[in-house]
């Protein structure tokens, strides 16, 4: 997965200093763009310039840079990702952000914005959509895995499934996971599962 930084600019020259101006002056001019997408596959630079200026003619005559950066975490580190982000408060706190290595990167990566009310960073958009990709994998799998048992399992299996699928030897990371992508969020993609006396049972909804 990459994150790719998508910026158009109108070059402007002071008439004055005869300097050009930076990014930062341009943005007081509305000549500066900036944009951020997730792709899974190489970038088509020229198709997707001619796609935007197809779609986007005020911004013919531009000049463009793309910025790409290769997205790099665990399975395990996108699971902890999204039982921190999603359940039960879904923010990681400002003042101690510099102590959590693995908040702190996926903040680097552009994908928590401050909310200043609260002094807490919260996933955005770009976030949301990278960790919803891997929480969609990771259902798609669960409900074939359900399907494959009779959409019946026991509590033994479900945890066994995720240690040998996902690695989730943690108890307590694995029994979140579970508790979320199983139990609470599987309704998002058409089944809801009844967890009790020891089983799991998925019904279509």
């Amino acid at each position: 997965m990459n994150k790719i930084k998508f910026v158009a600019r109108l070059h402007y020259i002071d008439p004055i200093s005869g300097k050009r101006y930076n990014d930062a002056q341009l943005m007081t001019i509305n000549q500066y763009y900036e944009d951020s997408f997730l792709t899974e596959k190489p970038l088509d630079k020229t198709g997707f310039i001619l796609q935007f200026e197809e779609n986007h003619p005020e911004f013919k005559g531009w000049s463009f840079s793309f910025t790409e950066t290769k997205i790099e975490f665990t399975t395990l580190e996108k699971f902890q990702l999204v039982i921190d982000l999603y359940t039960p408060s879904p923010c990681y706190l400002a003042e101690t952000i510099d102590e959590n290595p693995l908040g702190k990167r996926f903040l680097e990566y552009g994908f928590l914005t401050l909310e200043t009310e609260h002094n807490v960073y919260k996933k955005n958009s770009l976030g949301t959509q990278y960790l919803h990709l891997f929480i969609k994998t990771v259902s798609e799998n669960l409900i074939a895995f359900m399907r494959n048992n009779g959409c019946n399992v026991s509590s033994e299996k479900i945890n066994l499934w995720f240690c040998e699928k996902y690695g989730l030897s943690d108890d307590d990371l694995r029994a979140d996971v579970i508790d979320y992508i199983a139990e609470k969020n599987l309704r998002t993609y058409g089944y809801v599962i009844d967890h009790r006396n020891d089983r799991y049972k998925m019904y279509k909804l």
